[in-house]
């Protein structure tokens, strides 16, 4: 079982409704080094039931809103004391951490059961709900008793640009050496829909999310003031 993400569909490019059946993108096309390393994961474990050695499948959460308040993303949205956010409205899928388990444990008890030839070899995206980073940020604010700045994108895209300079100078001095998740990379990502179908999912494994957004919001929220 390989906890992937719809990064191997490349996060800049746009999907709309993307199937498991729709082509993933030749190896060329990734620009981030996040979405190339998901991508090849994927192929190694699928590739090991092609070749007959395993039972394999690959389960592709869309964005995941964690409940731990020391992630990154969580970081992003819990510490500030104004959120600020990007201008694009773009539909992205979303998944509650808890959510997941809702297809992993089946997926492996299906893989090893009577329907493993449905399971095994197969991946599979798991979405819960449709949102945009603009309406989630809106949603920690208000929750939170916060402001939300949404910015106007000649500012939004005249910061993208200095982290981008501040990544390209980077680059300069450490030459190869991997440099995380560049800023300006992380902004452009809401400018393309990411949206998928989970009709697979939900038939051959039995995946039913539970968690909508504003629970999701609210989990994180409440472990944060524990």
């Amino acid at each position: 079982m390989y906890v992937s993400s719809i990064a191997v569909t490349n996060l800049l490019k746009h999907s709309i409704n993307q199937n498991e059946d729709e082509p993933l993108p030749d190896l060329s096309e990734y620009t981030m080094v996040y979405d190339l390393s998901k991508r090849l994961g994927e192929d190694l474990v699928l590739g090991a039931h092609l070749k007959g050695n395993l039972m394999t499948c690959s389960i592709r959460p869309a964005e995941i809103i964690s409940e731990d308040p020391s992630s990154p993303l969580s970081r992003l949205l819990l510490e500030p004391k104004v959120q600020v956010t990007g201008s694009s409205l773009i539909p992205h899928d979303y998944i509650g951490v808890r959510d997941i388990s809702k297809a992993v444990e089946p997926a492996l008890k299906k893989m090893t059961g009577e329907s493993s030839d449905q399971v095994s070899g197969n991946p599979f995206f798991v979405t819960g709900f449709v949102s945009s980073n603009v309406q989630v940020a809106q949603l920690v604010a208000h929750k939170m008793g916060k402001k939300c700045i949404r910015l106007p994108f000649p500012i939004e895209e005249t910061i993208r640009h200095s982290f981008w300079l501040k990544h390209y100078a980077l680059t300069l001095i450490f030459k190869d050496h991997a440099l995380g998740f560049p800023m300006h990379r992380l902004m452009e990502i809401q400018r393309f829909q990411k949206t998928f179908s989970n009709e697979r999912a939900r038939v051959l494994i039995g995946f039913q999310p539970d968690f909508p957004v504003e629970q999701c919001i609210d989990m994180l929220i409440q472990n944060q003031t524990i």
